[in-house]
């Protein structure tokens, strides 16, 4: 049950829901923040609640960025010089279409909430005029971000040493444990409990510190408490509720939370 390496480590933007929650409500707050300082300078009136609306065009934005960069990491496109100009396209098609559907969104809150109500032809224009350019550039480059981030990250792992041993202090004694005899390591503050084949460990180091520690092709966090050795998995079970069961070969059952899925979810294969 071993996975590749990437797929513990992901590209954190992508990954990470609250990376994406947090880009997108400051860049709609920057973008709103524009208007207003547009407003001032050019003396035209400024209303929060059009542009909090005109700036939906983000969440969109978001959504598409994301789904983009998933669909070049599932079905593993290369980005290669003949496809810079499929990518080009792609860009040019995903802008306008999204343009598009935060056109028709716009249209159809204003006809609820607007009187009068905008305009098709007049949103469309002001998005095409002002923010087409953006979209296609942010289209265009993702995938190249995406794929030299990957490529480094990758890079990175490949280049680490990991210890096959690890010292722990045991009272006046320090001793040498062989990591592929830990089944896993959990807190219970203040000191983390390595447990391994035949006896268990107390050790002053974070889960964060054995987390960086260990190699992470084995070693992974399935649980603000725990880390496990995927190697010492013997069965997975569910419980019904988004979380699992893991039983490991010391006869321990730990629980995998599904608040750390995304670091455990290849061992469900």
């Amino acid at each position: 049950m071993r996975p590749s390496i990437s797929t513990y480590y992901p590209v954190n933007f992508i990954k990470s829901q609250k990376v994406w929650v947090i880009a997108l409500c400051l860049l709609i707050v920057f973008a709103i923040f524009q208007d207003y300082l547009f407003s001032r300078l050019y003396d035209t009136g400024f209303y929060i609640s059009e542009s909090l609306l005109y700036n939906t065009l983000w969440v969109f934005a978001i959504a598409i960025i994301w789904l983009e960069v998933y669909a070049y990491r599932k079905l593993k496109i290369q980005v290669t010089l003949p496809k810079i100009l499929a990518v080009l396209t792609s860009s040019i098609v995903l802008s306008l279409a999204q343009i598009t559907v935060s056109t028709l969104f716009f249209i159809a809150i204003s006809n609820l909430v607007f009187t009068p109500a905008h305009r098709f032809g007049t949103i469309f224009n002001a998005y095409l005029s002002n923010q087409f350019f953006f979209l296609m550039v942010i289209y265009a480059t993702v995938p190249l971000i995406e794929k030299a981030v990957t490529y480094s990250v990758k890079s990175t792992h490949k280049t680490l040493k990991y210890p096959d041993r690890i010292q722990v202090k045991t009272g006046t004694k320090t001793v040498q444990v062989k990591t592929s005899t830990i089944s896993h390591i959990t807190t219970n503050k203040p000191h983390s409990i390595i447990f391994t084949d035949d006896t268990t460990y107390f050790d002053d180091r974070s889960l964060k510190a054995f987390e960086q520690l260990l190699h992470p092709d084995n070693f992974i966090r399935v649980h603000r408490s725990v880390i496990i050795n995927i190697e010492h998995v013997e069965e997975i079970s569910s419980r019904q509720n988004g979380d699992y069961d893991a039983l490991l070969s010391d006869g321990n059952t730990v629980r995998l939370s599904r608040h750390y899925r995304n670091s455990w979810k290849q061992l469900l294969h």
